[in-house]
């Protein structure tokens, strides 16, 4: 773990106290409620607060998400890069913080005049580069835009990451979870979440349980893995803000869910993967470290009590939300839109951030780009991905989510922008 940032008790809870703050002003709609029957409902938070390194009172909340379900696999092939596959609060949060850092560059596109708090600018231009295939095809894509290195990124979480670092408290108290027999399946293949739990170590999907349909989701435990050779910046936002300053410094988890082999061991998979490998310019290896706090999430499924059940709908904010700061996702897609259409796609969808990417990159550009081919554009962060998997047992790729990447800005109807609106 880097040594050389650390987060103390006080400091811990205040974090978390900011998280917990933001949730707090989102509207109900986006939140669990009581069923009709009495039921309360539960989820999981997951929060992106920024803090400075040398003076820690100053903080914010840009990224929050709750969430606990996962989007069938078969779905993706007619997703069309509108529908999230993953809509666990760990993933939904990150995509909130592309979504966050991204609209900061397009800020800053826009508005010569703005000189924002956490994104600085390059001298890197595209233009050549777009125009040039063969260039495309052989130069490292460099980002014009980075993270200010001020700031350090803290994830604050209500559960332990589902996975592997969640196995002892999925497993605790129950004998016959670990008196199994040995796992004869091919370990080059994932396994779900709660099955065979005496294997540690390996890949696991989502859902955890073993009549949910298939995801080929990766755990939240695996996806954090990655994150640490990768950053906290993801494709295709990588082509606009650069990796180097976007390393998650600390994990804040709950005292009382808190095990500390299992995050070791979790997180510790890093050390299999081939450094010469997986390096690249603005990518390393950055080992995250955690603490813990004491403060409960007032949605938490211990406080909803035995009785409780998982909530359905989701929740994405984005401090810099353009109108829109907090949305309600229901079934990978924003709650009330009609299925398929533009509308229904989240602001942290694939599409679009893609297409507020090509916003950016493709201005003078006389290519045009799949979704698929707009990824590839890194060729450092394919050879970093593809070394960090390599390392670990069982990653299976989910079905392709694939589609033409149009230069469409975010649109939102004016009653969302109304009813979601802080």
């Amino acid at each position: 773990m880097k040594e050389d940032w650390k987060i103390n008790g006080i400091l811990a809870e205040e974090i978390a106290a900011t998280a917990f703050e933001t949730y707090t002003k989102c509207p109900s709609r986006t939140k669990p409620t009581r069923r009709s029957d009495g039921t309360p409902e539960w989820t999981n938070l997951a929060a992106i607060v920024l803090v400075k390194d040398k003076d820690s009172s100053e903080r914010e909340c840009v990224a929050l998400a709750t969430g606990v379900k996962a989007t069938p696999d078969a779905v993706l092939g007619t997703a069309q890069g509108r529908i999230l596959h993953d809509c666990h609060a760990e993933t939904l949060a990150l995509r909130s913080f592309n979504r966050f850092v991204l609209n900061e560059c397009m800020r800053l596109e826009g508005d010569e005049d703005y000189d924002s708090p956490f994104v600085a600018k390059s001298s890197t231009t595209y233009d050549e580069l777009l125009c040039d295939e063969a260039k495309l095809m052989t130069t490292e894509w460099r980002a014009k835009y980075k993270l200010d290195a001020s700031w350090k990124i803290c994830m604050v979480l209500t559960e332990v990451p589902c996975g592997d670092a969640s196995m002892e408290n999925l497993g605790a108290g129950v004998e016959a979870n670990w008196d199994v027999e040995p796992l004869t399946m091919n370990l080059n293949m994932p396994i779900k979440g709660r099955a065979f739990f005496s294997e540690l170590g390996v890949v696991r999907t989502k859902p955890g349980r073993s009549d949910a349909p298939i995801s080929l989701s990766k755990s939240c435990s695996d996806k954090l893995m990655l994150r640490q050779f990768t950053s906290a910046i993801q494709s295709p936002v990588n082509l606009v803000a650069d990796p180097e300053n976007a390393y998650i410094s600390t994990l804040l988890v709950p005292e009382t869910r808190f095990n500390p082999d299992s995050f070791e061991r979790a997180f510790g998979r890093a050390a299999a993967v081939e450094l010469e490998k997986a390096t690249g310019a603005g990518y390393r290896e950055q080992r995250f470290g955690w603490t813990t706090f004491h403060s409960q999430h007032e949605h938490s499924r211990a406080a909803a009590g035995a009785q409780g059940k998982p909530s359905n709908v989701s929740l994405v904010y984005v401090a810099n939300g353009a109108g829109i700061r907090a949305e309600a996702v229901v079934k990978g897609i924003r709650m009330g839109a009609r299925g398929g259409t533009e509308a229904s796609a989240s602001s942290v969808s694939r599409r679009q951030l893609a297409a507020d990417v090509a916003e950016i990159i493709y201005k003078n550009s006389k290519f045009k780009y799949s979704y698929r081919s707009l990824k590839a554009l890194d060729h450092r962060r394919v050879r970093v991905k593809a070394s960090a998997r390599e390392a670990l047992r069982g990653w299976v790729r989910t079905s392709e989510d694939e589609f033409e990447v149009e230069r469409v800005r975010l649109r939102s109807t004016t009653e969302d922008s109304r009813s979601d609106r802080q």
